[in-house]
């Protein structure tokens, strides 16, 4: 091979009917895949290839990552805020997620192309879509191949994932996220027209604001308004109700529900504040030197890669965005709110509601949603994903163990952490416990937030994990349940599971602690909250880490309540589970010991945060 081998850098838009004709052309050239999808395709029809990923050190990994979390909040530069506030909320920023999800992918393209280029510097370069786009920074001698099909760029929750059991066969679709909306909005009309649950709220009493709760979740807490000032759903992604122990809950509580009919807003007013707005936003695509120094790594400027692609994804949510900002405004002209009560600061909904809430100055509390990487190495990761609080008054943890991450890790002072317990597990400790001889296996695949859940090893790694412990569960002769991580995008592995056993069963929906309360043990991939949900039903829990994100060690490993293993050592951690008595019996005991270190008030702590939210 010469040093300067044509060049197909090759992603999941390439035309490989182009591509088949075009190395017919060339004796010298390299192909290389740049997702796992290609890189499957290419092995399939014989077409040797590299893999970008191998173009990519550990270091610049890492490099690479930091720059998503960093650019991920360009809305935050001040020579670009100006152009992005209405009412307070910066309307970027309702799209941090979408944004980090993309970047991620951005840059390990845009690193893996610089090294690439930097190894192959005279290549010519044949490439289409984003791949194009990044390899023009580096070179002059890179040619778009057209494709009649190309994609339109989909981020993160443009579609939402709508799963169907029929019979024993579950179903899972991915919908746009408009059409779940007109469903959300149907299913809504039909509730409180019949039940009336946005009826009668009261305008002048202290109301509690709950934010895209999950009403079965936290059951507990919206039974206990009864005895409690009046809580409050309001919840534009997450319906409040949506079968019938949700619509019993609201039936039996004293919990009310704020929906956009009783928001009404005025239409002349909303178009000319929203075309203020779009004169105001435009500006920002204006010729800037600054912003084009702003968006630059390594004396590169990548900002007329991402300009068009963040003009597009800002400018076709607009209407959304300011229709979303209108609602809340009005709510909070509407009702007196004594304060509010949120699970993250990430979601649109969340965001909008929190930014606004310090023009009315209410004040916010973040709770606690789940367990996380309590650690070091995850500090980055956790601020991005809204795990510590960031506009929010309060945070409002489990126990004392997440209170001091948060203090050291997240940089929170303490007389702003307040352990309340952790309300959606009120009545779950006690519960009778079942067993129907089953494992459990709760699997999340590799995370499109980090980019190394994008490299095709580790992703080949995960598919052949599951296959182990399928084959693992088969030679036990055990009845295998999976449960699928709820995400929208979450890999159904449902072909691999069946490949190796037909009778196991993949569950795409549905909550999950209904078979964990069943399972006679439970096997998760890495950490998960789940583990905890395990353990609080005395089931022993089995991590099996196959994806390291390098994101630490965190205590509920560290305390070995949970048994971490490797695929090699599963088959006899599971024989040790289901023989030796004594040895389950001392994981329960560890399991025991960090609950009672990690959760204040268990099964009474619905009632902790009220008490609370009443001072």
């Amino acid at each position: 091979m010469s040093s300067t081998p044509t060049l197909f850098l090759v992603n999941s838009e390439y035309p490989l009917t182009e591509l088949n004709k075009q190395i017919n052309e060339h004796s010298d050239y390299i192909i290389i895949s740049f997702d796992v999808d290609t890189h499957k395709k290419l092995s399939k029809i014989g077409l040797d290839h590299e893999i970008s990923d191998n173009y990519l050190s550990e270091n610049e990994i890492d490099e690479a990552q930091k720059s998503a979390y960093f650019f991920g909040k360009w809305y935050e530069n001040s020579e670009i805020k100006k152009y992005l506030m209405y009412e307070n909320v910066n309307v970027a920023q309702l799209f941090h997620e979408q944004t980090v999800v993309f970047l991620s992918q951005f840059f390990k393209n845009f690193f893996e192309i610089e090294n690439i280029l930097k190894k192959f510097p005279n290549s010519k370069i044949f490439s289409t879509s984003n791949i194009f786009q990044i390899s023009k920074i580096f070179s002059n001698s890179s040619t778009k191949i057209d494709n009649s099909k190309n994609k339109n760029i989909e981020f993160a929750h443009d579609k939402v994932r709508y799963n169907i059991k029929i019979g024993k066969k579950y179903f899972l679709f991915l919908i746009p996220k408009t059409y779940y909306l007109k469903i959300k909005k149907t299913s809504e009309y039909f509730y409180n027209k019949i039940f009336g649950f946005n009826k009668n709220i009261p305008k002048t009493n202290d109301l509690i604001l709950l934010i895209e709760f999950h009403t079965i979740r936290f059951k507990k807490l919206f039974l206990e308004s009864n005895k409690n000032p009046l809580l409050v759903y309001y919840g534009r992604r997450r319906p409040a109700i949506w079968n019938n122990e949700s619509l019993s809950i609201f039936r039996r509580s004293k919990s009310k529900i704020i929906t956009p009919e009783l928001l009404p807003i005025s239409n002349s007013k909303f178009k000319n504040k929203k075309l203020e707005f779009l004169i105001q936003f435009n500006n920002l695509w204006k010729e800037n030197n600054s912003i084009d120094v702003y968006f630059s790594i390594h004396e590169k400027s990548f900002w007329n890669v991402l300009k068009p692609i963040w003009h597009d994804l800002l400018h076709s949510r607009i209407d959304e965005a300011i229709t979303e900002i209108e609602l809340a405004k009005k709510m909070f002209e509407t009702y007196k709110i004594k304060s509010i009560v949120v699970l993250s600061e990430v979601g649109m909904t969340e965001q909008i509601i929190v930014s606004l809430s310090k023009v009315y100055n209410i004040p916010v509390f973040l709770l606690q949603a789940g367990y996380t990487y309590d650690t070091i190495e995850a500090i980055d990761t956790n601020i991005s994903q809204s795990v510590y609080p960031d506009k929010a008054n309060k945070f409002l943890v489990w126990g004392e163990i997440s209170k001091s991450d948060a203090i050291k890790n997240g940089k929170i002072f303490p007389e702003n952490i307040i352990q309340v317990g952790c309300p959606r597990y009120d009545n779950l400790f006690n519960t009778q416990n079942l067993s129907d001889d089953y494992i459990l296996l709760a699997t999340s695949g590799p995370r499109e937030m980090h980019i190394r859940g994008m490299i095709i090893k580790n992703y080949e790694n995960y598919e052949k994990s599951i296959e182990k412990i399928c084959q693992i569960i088969s030679k036990l002769n055990k009845k295998l349940i999976i449960k699928l991580h709820p995400g929208s995008n979450e890999y159904n592995i449902t072909k691999i599971v069946k490949k190796i056993n037909p009778d196991f069963e993949v569950v795409t929906t549905g909550d999950i602690l209904p078979l964990i309360r069943s399972c006679s043990i439970m096997i998760v991939t890495g950490l998960s909250t789940s583990i905890l949900e395990g353990q609080i039903l005395q089931k022993p829990v089995i991590s099996v880490p196959i994806i390291d994100y390098k994101l630490g060690n965190p205590e509920i490993f560290k305390s070995k309540s949970c048994i971490v293993s490797t695929i090699d050592e599963l088959e006899n951690e599971i024989k040790k589970l289901l023989t030796n008595n004594d040895y389950k019996k001392q994981n329960l005991k560890l399991a025991n010991d960090f609950l009672k270190n990690y959760f204040t008030y268990p099964n009474n702590a619905s009632k902790q945060m009220l008490n609370f939210l009443q001072k």
